[in-house]
């Protein structure tokens, strides 16, 4: 199970607004609901325009307005792409739309998924919220993902059919989240979840990610534990010399690569490890078959997550199918630089960070993630990124059409100061003046 990167623009730490967004081709983004929030004066969802020609499907988890009611307003502003949702669905949400795919009643549940053009497949089943709700769980080459939508696993008046995964990961905003409760209700619905330390505001969702997604490796370690919290690592079992070892051998003899590999991960199984073990040495030894691929292809190998393996076993078969690809001259796997550098101009309005991205995205070790982009580009992955923005953020402050905030939002930006402080730095005045200017004489 590998994290898919999802774009927020509405609906968490609110209610109302749902609005959520993630890729699953080049350039084609899938939407899941897109919710009003009518006691604020700015009730919409902000989308940005090119992202909004992008999408290509707009999924409906049920009618009411805090999930659908932005339909006309994103249809004005340029959404072509198709409209999936059950049938009562479209019909309550009062939507008329030639371009709707309407999916069947699944009667308690599919066996069989639902692939659409693009090659995006999805199972999914009733929620019990409300009629026609459902919750969709989508996977293929870009990841997993389940939305739940408003899930009601003992509703009264609709029929609720089972979630159809097995993990998720848990972002805590509230020092106070019942984690007893929320071990209950998991093992209630079969499912296992890593959880993050608590975060304040939306600048630490990315770090809760990485907790949340580094816990859930504890799934590994203990097989009847339903939920893996996340703690800051102690005592590490292994040295950066034992596996500095592992990258020489990489380079000069796979086979003994595999076998002292295989030495390292049989530690885990016998010292019944904790999970930032796990995922320090898994982090490591990914890390060092990507270095080893990169120096002789030039490409960068995504791994997988540590949270998709059931086993140290399965990690170890995993890991010797990686190394036996370095003896393939021929080997096609993987991304180059410049795809890297094209996601960043395709993607630059998201929350993007050079952390994250080398992280969840490639599985790689940030730094020297960011260490072959400067050698690429010629400068750092946040000069690189701020130029992008900064180049679209003038481009919609010249149109007219959006607020300092709006455009701010829009640039990837959730700090509007720290967006006006970056425009004057790279423009020498404020978005404000630059709107005064004729837009001809710059």
């Amino acid at each position: 199970m590998s994290m898919v990167p999802l774009i927020v623009k509405g609906g968490y730490g609110e209610h109302g607004r749902s609005c959520f967004l993630f890729p699953f081709q080049k350039n084609k983004y899938a939407m899941l609901d897109c919710g009003i929030m009518d006691t604020d004066p700015q009730p919409f969802p902000v989308v940005e325009p090119e992202l909004l020609k992008q999408t290509e499907y707009l999924f409906l988890s049920h009618c009411h307005k805090d999930h659908s009611g932005a339909f006309e307003h994103f249809r004005e502003a340029g959404f072509k792409g198709w409209l999936v949702a059950a049938a009562p669905t479209v019909k309550c949400a009062g939507i008329d739309y030639d371009r709707t795919i309407l999916l069947p009643d699944p009667k308690g549940g599919l066996e069989e998924e639902v692939t659409l053009k693009g090659g995006l497949s999805f199972f999914y089943g009733r929620t019990g919220h409300c009629a026609g709700s459902i919750w969709l769980h989508f996977f293929g080459a870009f990841g997993s993902l389940l939305y739940s939508g408003d899930y009601q696993k003992r509703s009264l008046a609709y029929a609720v059919d089972p979630l159809n995964a097995t993990r998720i990961i848990l972002l805590l905003d509230d020092e106070q989240s019942p984690l007893d409760f929320l071990g209950t209700r998991l093992a209630n619905l079969h499912l296992i979840a890593g959880a993050s330390l608590p975060f304040q505001d939306a600048s630490g969702a990315a770090e809760a990610f990485r907790q949340a997604q580094s816990a859930i490796g504890g799934c590994i370690a203990n097989a009847f534990c339903r939920l893996f919290v996340y703690q800051e690592p102690r005592k590490l079992m292994f040295t950066e010399n034992e596996l500095a070892l592992f990258s020489e051998y990489l380079e000069k003899n796979t086979a003994r690569a595999r076998t002292y590999k295989e030495k390292l991960l049989e530690r885990l199984v016998l010292d019944g490890s904790e999970y930032w073990n796990i995922d320090f040495l898994y982090g490591k030894l990914a890390t060092a078959i990507q270095m080893c691929a990169y120096s002789h292809t030039g490409r960068l190998v995504t791994m997988r997550s540590l949270g998709s393996f059931e086993s140290v076993y399965e990690i170890d078969l995993y890991l010797n199918e990686r190394i036996e690809e370095l003896n393939q001259p021929d080997q096609k796997d993987g991304c180059s630089m410049q795809d890297v550098v094209d996601y960043l101009n395709e993607n630059y309005f998201d929350f993007i960070s050079l952390d994250a991205l080398a992280r969840e995205k490639y599985f790689m070790n940030p730094r020297y993630f960011g260490k072959l982009f400067k050698d690429y580009t010629g400068c750092t992955f946040s000069q690189y990124l701020t130029q992008i923005r900064m180049e679209h953020a003038r481009d919609y402050l010249a149109k007219e059409n959006y607020t300092v905030s709006q455009v701010a939002y829009m640039c990837g930006y959730n700090s509007v100061s720290y967006f006006i402080q970056t425009f004057k730095k790279v423009y020498g005045e404020t978005p404000k003046q630059f709107e005064k200017t004729d837009f001809c004489d710059i």
